[in-house]
C-alpha cells in the first residue's frame, strides 16, 4: 500500500510537470514582456494623447523602445465627449498591455517596435536588422492574449532592412481568455504548430528585420466597447496552448482523492 501511494504521488508530480511544460516555450526571443515602460494613450474624457514612446529597456523590449498610437477613433470631440478609447502599460499594476473602448467608442491601436524614433510613423529600419528566427531555430511570432471581450482582429506587419514587408491577420470571433496567436514564418512549419495560427505572407527577410508592428481593432472596425489585454509578445520555436488552471488543479484533486480513499480503507 505504501508503494502504491508513493507511485500515485510521483504520478501527480510527473503529470503536473508535463502539463506545465506544455505551456512553456522551449526557446524564445523576446519582443516585449510589458514589464518595463509605463505609458498610455487616450482619446476622450478630456484627454487627447494619441501617441507615446517609452524606451531604453533593451532587456524586455526588442530594440529597447515601444510605440503606442491610437487611431481610427470615432471620438470627434475628446474634450466634451463621453466616449473614450484608452491603451496603456503600467508594470507597477500588471505586466500587461491593456486596451479599452467605452460603450459607444471604437478605435485602432498600433503597437510598434522600431527603435527610438519618437514618431507615430513606423521607422522601417529602426531595429537595425534583428533575426526573428535566431538562425532558423524559431518558427513563429507569438502574441499571448489574456482576454478579449468581443471579436478582436490582430494584424502583424514586419519590415526588413530593405523595406520588404510580410503580413498576416487573425480574428477571434468571440470572447476569449488565455489564448495565443501564432504568426508562422514558413509554410513548412505550419502543420507542426498547434493552436490559433496564421501564415505570414510577403517578402520580408525575417533574419534581417527593421521594424515590427501589431495592430489591434474590433471586427468590424466600427465595433464599439472592445476591451483586450496582452501578456507577452515573443518569437518562439514551439507553441502549445496554455492549460486552464482548473485542469491542473482538477488532476491534483482527483489523484489526491484516490489517495484519501485508499488511506480510509486501511482504517
Amino acid at each position: 500500500m505504501k508503494k502504491t501511494s508513493q507511485y500515485l504521488i510521483h504520478t501527480v508530480i510527473a503529470s503536473l510537470t508535463l502539463i506545465t511544460a506544455e505551456s512553456v516555450h522551449a526557446a524564445s526571443f523576446i519582443i516585449d514582456t510589458f514589464s518595463q515602460g509605463t505609458q498610455f494613450v487616450q482619446r476622450g474624457g478630456g484627454v487627447n494623447v494619441l501617441y507615446s514612446e517609452v524606451g531604453n529597456f533593451p532587456s524586455s523590449i526588442v530594440g529597447g523602445y515601444r510605440d503606442l498610437f491610437l487611431t481610427n477613433t470615432n471620438i470627434t470631440n475628446p474634450n466634451g465627449s463621453l466616449r473614450t478609447a484608452v491603451a496603456g502599460v503600467d508594470p507597477a499594476e500588471a505586466e500587461t498591455l491593456s486596451y479599452s473602448n467605452t460603450n459607444s467608442a471604437y478605435s485602432r491601436l498600433e503597437i510598434a517596435w522600431d527603435g527610438m524614433d519618437n514618431s507615430s510613423n513606423v521607422n522601417r529600419t529602426g531595429l537595425g536588422g534583428v533575426d526573428l528566427t535566431q538562425t532558423g531555430s524559431l518558427e513563429a511570432l507569438v502574441v499571448s492574449f489574456i482576454s478579449a471581450d468581443q471579436s478582436l482582429n490582430a494584424t502583424l506587419n514586419i519590415w526588413d532592412m530593405n523595406n520588404n514587408m510580410s503580413t498576416a491577420s487573425f480574428t477571434f470571433g468571440q470572447l476569449i481568455t488565455n489564448q495565443t496567436v501564432n504568426f508562422v514564418y514558413n509554410a513548412s512549419d505550419f502543420n507542426s504548430i498547434t493552436g490559433n495560427k496564421v501564415l505570414l505572407t510577403g517578402t520580408a527577410n525575417l533574419t534581417n528585420v527593421g521594424a515590427i508592428q501589431l495592430l489591434l481593432r474590433g471586427q468590424p472596425d466600427t465595433l464599439t466597447a472592445l476591451d483586450a489585454e496582452i501578456d507577452i509578445v515573443q518569437s518562439s520555436d514551439r507553441v502549445a496552448e496554455v492549460p486552464e488552471p482548473s485542469a491542473v488543479v482538477g488532476l491534483g484533486i482527483f489523484i489526491l482523492g484516490v489517495l484519501g480513499m485508499r488511506n480510509s480503507g486501511r482504517k
